[in-house]
């Protein structure tokens, strides 16, 4: 599955936000300087704030919601651009209630904006506020400027709903509209990404993911923005290997995708949860498939522990079945 929450709508979000007065501009190639302004309390919280912008764009999830949280806790009215931030990193890092309440707080300040109910639905659905979450996927729906990733979350809760026939509905309607951006933009980066992520949930049209990963890190390399480089080296050292991992160990290129699984591991960011049980999920699968069923418990159990309330809890529990069921089989 994508991330949680698209870092890469995120991005847009905040180069959407740059032209506003209240978004800090922070070179992130430079060292945060202390300066006077952080001997008043307005001071101090701007710089809790920065601080904790550096920490996201460096990977660091898990500092940078601590960082973040101290900042509204200080000040509630900080900027909402800080609030979608430290909502991702809520995200990633498996706190799916704390997420929910700024969610919340967002949606109340940006009630005819799609992304708000997006977020909301999604916290809720790692939640298991199934209902809950695809009446707020719905609403994002009613916004011509939702995204795409829209549709395959509402596909998601009803997969977990048991309703595989509305899954694929909502599934197709997501392939439909990302379909439509690339057929104007073929390198679009988001929508090559998650698209093929798509893919991979869904299990369809595997032969298609290899082009959309490589357009998607031609993309990357088109893009020239100095200020982009922390996170493209986020991308090309774990995002995209662990699509790719995963992509070769579904299709039984099992010694080349364990090697970018474990590349894509080394490379994690700080704090993630989610996709990190993802990874060892398919690792589980690789030693599976290799016909270790010792080092593909092991990695099932470090799947489960890691995110034990969250998005793959299903696989996980399905893959330990799948293992007992070949233990019994064999002599």
């Amino acid at each position: 599955m994508k991330n949680c929450f698209s870092k890469l709508l995120l991005l847009v979000l905040l180069n959407a936000c740059a032209s506003s007065p209240e978004v800090v501009k922070i070179n992130q190639n430079q060292p945060q300087v202390k300066s006077n302004y952080a001997e008043n309390e307005e001071g101090q919280n701007q710089q809790l704030i920065d601080q904790g912008f550096s920490l996201y764009w460096k990977g660091d999830y898990a500092g940078a919601a601590r960082v973040l949280d101290t900042a509204f806790l200080a000040n509630s009215a900080n900027e909402s651009w800080a609030k979608y931030i430290l909502y991702f990193c809520l995200m990633a890092t498996g706190d799916y209630e704390s997420a929910t309440e700024v969610a919340s707080t967002l949606v109340k300040a940006r009630p005819h904006e799609s992304m708000g109910y997006e977020q909301m639905g999604l916290a809720q659905l790692w939640s298991g506020k199934v209902g809950s979450a695809i009446t707020n996927f719905k609403r994002a729906l009613e916004f011509e400027s939702h995204s795409p990733t829209v549709n395959f979350y509402i596909g998601v809760a009803y997969e977990k709903s048991a309703k595989p026939k509305r899954r694929d509905t909502y599934f197709s309607k997501a392939e439909e509209e990302y379909s439509q951006i690339l057929k104007s933009n073929p390198l679009d980066f988001d929508s090559n990404y998650e698209l093929a992520s798509l893919y991979l949930y869904w299990d369809r049209q595997l032969t298609k993911v290899p082009d959309m990963l490589k357009a998607a890190r031609e993309s990357l390399l088109l893009d020239t923005q100095e200020n982009l480089a922390p996170e493209k080296s986020v991308y090309f050292g774990y995002y995209l290997p662990r699509l790719q991992g995963i992509f070769l160990t579904k299709t039984g290129k099992i010694d080349e995708g364990l090697k970018l699984l474990f590349q894509a591991i080394n490379n994690a960011p700080s704090g993630i949860k989610a996709e990190l049980a993802e990874i060892y999920l398919y690792m589980a699968k690789a030693y599976r498939k290799k016909g270790n069923t010792e080092k593909a418990t092991g990695f099932l159990e470090k799947a489960k522990s890691i995110d034990p309330r969250g998005p793959y809890l299903a696989k996980i529990q399905r893959e330990f079945r799948t293992l007992s069921s070949l233990k019994k089989t064999w002599p």
